[in-house]
């Protein structure tokens, strides 16, 4: 195993040097997007344990992308960025099912940090990421958090005309204020 290492090591070093390191990063970051999208669609069926199997085998691949897109220094509304929105997106059913709510609130809170400037543009995936961090708050009883993140979610998806998301943010909104 520790030559294993070695050589994840060396392959680390020779993409950090490469002049394709963001396209590389990218494109394990959209793979890791479609294989959670996959599993997140299998995890509310019969074949759940399998989906959780393979969870479990890509979980450290996710989190690296997740590392990757939600970077401090990443431009909030570039396609990088983006990715790891909705990659937060696919993976907030299983971390508030099966009890990771901290990691996710963890995640969330970086990809908050980089949406605190108001001048980010609306976007779907940017309401989903809110409204995946207001949930998992809740879950924690932080209900300004929660309740924050909520409606902000609600007041971009109004914005956005997206009537669906705005009914989901004010039955979360309510759910909160109960």
């Amino acid at each position: 195993i520790f030559w294993l290492e070695t050589i994840r090591r060396f392959a680390r070093e020779q993409l950090a040097a490469s002049d394709d390191h963001d396209a590389v990063r990218l494109a394990h970051a959209r793979w890791c997007l479609d294989v959670a999208t996959k599993i997140n669609a299998l995890l509310h069926g019969p074949r759940q344990m399998g989906a959780l199997d393979r969870l479990n085998a890509v979980e450290e691949d996710i989190r690296a992308a997740l590392d990757w897109c939600l970077d401090p220094e990443v431009d909030p509304t570039g396609e990088r960025a983006e990715c790891g929105y909705a990659l937060l997106q696919q993976m907030d059913g299983y971390w508030y099912r099966f009890g990771y709510i901290a990691e996710g609130r963890g995640w969330h809170d970086r990809a908050l940090r980089l949406l605190a400037n108001d001048a980010v543009p609306d976007s779907i995936q940017v309401v989903d990421a809110l409204h995946g961090q207001g949930i998992l708050a809740l879950q924690q009883s932080d209900l300004i958090i929660g309740t924050h993140a909520l409606e902000r979610a609600l007041a971009m998806a109004h914005r956005l005309c997206d009537l669906d998301r705005e009914a989901r943010e004010s039955n979360s909104l309510g759910i909160a204020r109960r």
